[in-house]
């Protein structure tokens, strides 16, 4: 919630080859938290990317990231190696699968999202032709016993626009599990009204569960209030229809935005509201209904990537307890001050 990516980059000249770019960027965040972390916390990020042309106009560029938090340390299980040319990316290692970048669901569909990479090495290739950008990829994974050393678990996407009207599509097949994937989407404008409308199949232990989601999802601005609704139908899960409405407008200094959920997914309704107090102070305030989960959150602007911040919030559900309201607070009283650059 209060990064902002800054890079400094350095050139490093290796013997017998042209320079390299050498590039490091990162975040920190250090604080105290009376209930959830109980204590002082310290969390952050830091990333490595090395970039060389070579011959024909490619691209070589190799990347690893470190993260740590009050709970772990931990870096990439693996560098990532991208290979850039006028034809295409190739990418190998922490890299995500193909259908995630392409597919977008809509809000209440259940089958909505594609699987994500959870930390396997992963081959991928991205192009582009014609307005469209289309990507692929696969990776072996190591507790599918069957098929060797086969790359078994396979990924496509794809996305574009055909005058008016965008569409994304995005296909997966992970053999050891029998999880497929595939889901579709389109969206236009007219009138000043935007609507994107998605449908998305997913079934896991080879076909024994499998959700069928259909979701369509209207904007418009009226008013200078930006007006959204959606609605979703699901098979073959319980929370069969979902639906949702939002208002988003300006009240002066502050934006305020008001949303109402419901459906087989339970009721719930709630207002957020964020707002400048001046001189690089910006106040947040929010209540959801149905966990009577609420946060009140202050930060100031220190410049060139740092803030400090103040926070209290409540979960009575006691569910999210790290990650209230859209700024993900801590519950309990917070103060921090962070810095990226």
């Amino acid at each position: 919630m209060k990064n902002v990516l800054l890079t400094t980059t350095a050139l490093v000249a290796f013997a017998g080859a042209a320079a390299a770019e050498v590039s490091f960027s990162g975040s920190a965040e250090v604080g105290y938290n009376d209930e959830y972390v109980d204590g002082a916390y310290a969390s952050g990020d830091m990333t490595i990317s090395m970039s060389q042309e070579l011959n024909n106009g490619i691209v070589a560029t190799l990347s690893y990231g470190l993260t740590f938090d009050e709970d772990d340390q931990d870096g990439d299980d693996f560098p990532t190696i991208t290979l850039e040319s006028a034809y295409g990316t190739l990418s190998a290692g922490d890299v995500e699968f193909a259908a995630v970048d392409h597919f977008s669901g809509v809000s209440g569909m259940d089958a909505d999202a594609a699987w994500e990479n959870d930390g396997d090495p992963v081959f991928r290739l991205d192009t582009s032709f014609g307005g469209i950008d289309a990507s692929v990829s696969a990776e072996h994974d190591d507790n599918d016993l069957e098929d060797g050393d086969e790359l078994d678990d396979v990924s496509f996407g794809a996305s574009g626009t055909f005058g008016s009207v965008s569409f994304g599509l995005g296909y997966e097949s992970f053999d050891w599990n029998g999880h497929e994937f595939m889901g579709i989407n389109a969206g236009t404008s007219f009138s000043g009204v935007d609507v994107d409308v998605a449908y998305a199949s997913h079934s896991d232990d080879a076909g024994a569960t499998t959700t069928d989601s259909i979701g369509v999802a209207v904007s418009a601005e009226v008013g200078g209030a930006v007006l959204s609704g959606y609605y979703a139908s699901n098979d073959g899960n319980s929370t069969d229809q979902n639906y949702g409405v939002a208002a988003d407008f300006n009240a002066g200094m502050a934006n305020v935005g008001v949303w109402f959920d419901g459906g087989d997914q339970g009721e719930d309704f709630g207002i957020d509201v964020s707002a400048e107090a001046g001189e690089g102070v910006m106040v947040y305030a929010g209540y959801a209904d149905v966990d009577n989960t609420m946060y009140l959150g202050a930060t100031y602007d220190l410049g060139a990537g740092a803030e400090i911040g103040v926070s209290y919030a409540s979960d009575d559900a006691g569910g999210a307890t790290e990650e209230i309201g859209p700024n993900d607070y801590y519950e309990g009283i917070s103060l921090w001050a962070s810095m990226s650059f």
